[in-house]
């Protein structure tokens, strides 16, 4: 569904700050390659829960467009690819191939999509938060090279209140806004800029608030995530699967769907 290629030179992006750097990246058809680790413990660490995703972003008008993803099983590899526009998004391998009409491999979602680019609640594709996480830096030192990159470390600790005043957007289960007592949360992070101020890698650990209205009343999952951004610049043209290959809704009894068993 994607096409790269390298794109603008890192060198010229030197002696700027990152909000600014990134603020460069955010243009059409331009985007980064990301991986992903997150774990979370919905209660005991004998249940604790790990997803990987790699895959590609394209940016474009000062935001994420797209992404292109395929998560991946510990043990088993990869398990599902979702490519992702704003107002909607395609499975791969969900529903699986067997309950798919003949011809069919993939599934439309119509519905919107959140494409930022998440480190825990920190979103790495929005300037503004960006500074604000940097303003809390209590370290910073040398660091190790991520794509092939020399990088400097910063870490400390940010509130998810202080989130929600750089980005009023931000929500924790997807609809409550971080205020009152959520306002306090800290989350631990760690930044890692290239010499061009570009995020290389982000990890962050905080206790996430879970809000379900009627089912779930503010449990708390310890949560870590470590990101890595890589290939900055790289020329991007994330597309739709191709039409004869979508499955949609209108294709299946409700009840057939595993959601729904």
């Amino acid at each position: 569904m994607a096409t790269l290629t390298f794109g603008l030179e890192t060198s010229a992006l030197a002696q700027i700050d990152p909000a600014t750097a990134l603020k460069r990246q955010l243009v059409d058809g331009r985007g980064a390659k990301i991986s992903r680790f997150h774990m979370y413990e919905p209660g005991s660490k004998t249940s604790k829960m790990i997803n990987r995703s790699t895959g590609i972003v394209e940016f474009g008008k000062g935001r994420v467009v797209a992404t292109d993803v395929v998560h991946h099983d510990p043990k088993t590899g990869p398990t599902l690819r979702v490519v992702s526009f704003p107002d909607r998004w395609y499975t791969r391998d969900y529903p699986p191939d067997e309950m798919l009409p003949a011809g069919k491999s993939w599934f439309l979602h119509p519905a919107p999509s959140d494409l930022a680019v998440r480190c825990g609640p920190i979103e790495l594709s929005h300037p503004a938060s960006l500074k604000a996480v940097l303003a809390t830096a209590t370290v910073k030192r040398p660091a190790g090279t991520y794509d092939r990159v020399r990088t400097t470390l910063y870490q400390g600790r940010v509130t998810l209140g202080e989130l929600y005043r750089a980005n009023p957007d931000i929500r924790i289960s997807l609809t409550t806004k971080p205020t009152g007592k959520y306002a306090k949360i800290p989350v631990t992070w760690r930044l890692w800029l290239g010499e061009d101020q570009l995020v290389r890698r982000c990890r962050t650990s905080y206790n996430e608030p879970i809000i379900v209205p009627g089912v779930v009343d503010d449990e708390r999952f310890s949560t870590i995530d470590d990101i890595r951004l890589s290939r900055w610049g790289i020329k991007t043209d994330i597309q739709p699967p191709p039409e004869d290959q979508v499955a949609s809704y209108d294709d299946f009894d409700p009840s057939d769907l595993p959601e729904n068993k």
